[in-house]
């Protein structure tokens, strides 16, 4: 994360993640770190953008997890509740 403002985003969205409140998409999040933070950016476009457009490379982390926790012949369920 080179640039300032995408370091910005990324502690925000770690910091949603790690609220309380079932749904952790980016307008609940920025609802809940706006109760605890008067500073809070104001701008959910932004951190929508930083979100849906960074490359995160989810498959070879989650490969990566399988291979570290799996058990041979097991299974791995993911939903979409998890994200």
């Amino acid at each position: 994360m080179g640039r300032l403002d995408c370091r910005g985003w990324a502690l925000q969205s770690v910091r949603g993640l790690l609220l309380d409140g079932a749904r952790k998409s980016v307008v609940p999040m920025t609802a809940r770190l706006r109760t605890i933070d008067t500073a809070q950016r104001d701008n959910d476009q932004s951190w929508q953008q930083f979100v849906n457009q960074n490359p995160w490379g989810v498959r070879e982390s989650l490969a990566g997890f399988v291979v570290e926790h799996a058990a041979p012949g097991g299974s791995l369920i993911v939903d979409h509740t998890g994200f």
